[in-house]
């Protein structure tokens, strides 16, 4: 399941993997090409961290993995 897709309105791809809960691909922050968590916590440092690189992330992409989260204790 895809989380968030590259758009005008974003610069990363974030989806659920058989590799991890978290995969980024095509992450332009490490020199694979992409970054993979399992925990929500490492993956919201992940995306904090494209925000940080200027990279464009949707506003409502942390809150709506927390709300998901949240949802499926």
């Amino acid at each position: 399941m895809a989380f968030v897709r590259f758009s005008p309105d974003s610069d990363i791809y974030m989806f659920s993997s058989r590799r991890a809960d978290y995969e980024c691909c095509g992450c332009r922050l490490t020199d694979k090409g992409v970054w993979c968590g399992d925990e929500l916590d490492e993956a919201i440092t992940h995306i904090e961290e494209h925000k940080a690189a200027g990279h464009k992330v949707p506003d409502w992409l942390i809150p709506w993995l927390k709300d998901t989260e949240e949802g499926e204790a």
